[in-house]
């Protein structure tokens, strides 16, 4: 759907399903910041956000949209942090998982959902990982399916991307890194038949 077909909406907290305490707000500054540069009216104060919270976490979603309708609104968008962390593996890369949902406050019904989760390697940070994992949601909303910043991962429809492929497009080669010289699975053909002739 296109996000300029909305009028204001109301972000909801975002649901925090996962062990960090700051999960939950973290990615609902970040949907904020995300939703305002794309241009969407939010209909935010802090008594709305303060009651929606304590529904948030009651999951009581029909009194959230109840709200958003008395704030005058004509969408509100629910979301759920299910994966906020560093893997345990060797590198210890970031991970976020995020769903989001944006439902009629005039009927309830949802009208667009999607799932964003993306790992960010080479010492990436826990907060880019989550910016790059929202972005894509609201670009999945806003049917742009671009994506932006370093990071590898599954798309909302579930399609392996590597960075630098369209979101949706399925696998895509990655291209070298002028930060640690040549891709991935690009070696050095030249170095590899030097060492060969030695």
């Amino acid at each position: 759907m296109a996000l300029g077909g909305v009028g204001r909406v109301f972000l909801a907290p975002v649901y925090n399903a996962t062990p960090d305490e700051t999960a939950g707000r973290a990615v609902t500054e970040l949907a904020a910041t995300t939703l305002l540069s794309y241009g969407v009216p939010l209909a935010q104060t802090e008594d709305a956000l303060n009651r929606s919270r304590a529904l948030a976490e009651e999951g009581k979603a029909a009194q959230i949209v109840e709200l958003a309708r008395s704030l005058q609104c004509t969408h509100v968008l629910l979301g759920t942090v299910t994966e906020y962390r560093y893997k345990s593996d060797l590198d210890g890369s970031p991970i976020v998982s995020v769903t989001m949902r944006l439902v009629d406050a005039a009927d309830g019904s949802t009208v667009w959902q999607g799932t964003s989760t993306k790992m960010t390697q080479y010492f990436g940070s826990l907060s880019r990982t989550a910016q790059d994992a929202v972005e894509n949601l609201v670009q999945q909303m806003s049917g742009t399916g671009k994506r932006t910043g370093r990071t590898r991962g599954y798309t909302g429809n579930l399609r392996y991307a590597e960075p630098g492929g369209e979101t949706g497009a399925g696998y895509a080669a990655p291209r070298p890194s002028s930060r640690f010289g040549r891709g991935k699975y690009e070696p050095d053909v030249e170095q590899i038949r030097r060492r060969g002739d030695q």
